[in-house]
């Protein structure tokens, strides 16, 4: 049976229209055994999503396996990756206007 998760939008202090001055990035990384991965642009902290060949993983301190930590555009796995693992990380990140 699938298990469904609602990622829900930070509280304040941040902007109540912070749906409108975000923008959603994806980004695969393959080929690669590193346990630390720098994000195009500086995700919102919680409004992530990392998968590891599919698998959601648990946000958290770093150092049990499918778990990550984020920090700012710093992505810290739990365990490193396998070079056939694929990963994909799904972030908002402010949007200048």
């Amino acid at each position: 049976m699938p298990v469904f998760a609602t990622l829900l939008m930070p509280d304040e202090p941040e902007s109540p229209n912070i749906r409108a001055l975000s923008a959603l990035a994806v980004e695969r990384y393959t080929g690669s055994t590193a346990t630390t991965f720098t994000l195009t642009d500086t995700a919102i902290e919680g409004m992530e999503q990392v998968f590891k060949n599919g698998t959601l993983l648990d946000p958290g301190n770093p150092g049990a396996a499918g778990t990550y930590l984020l920090k700012q555009n710093t992505l810290t796995l739990g365990t490193a990756l396998l070079v056939t693992d694929v990963l994909i990380v799904r972030y908002y990140y402010r949007v200048a206007r």
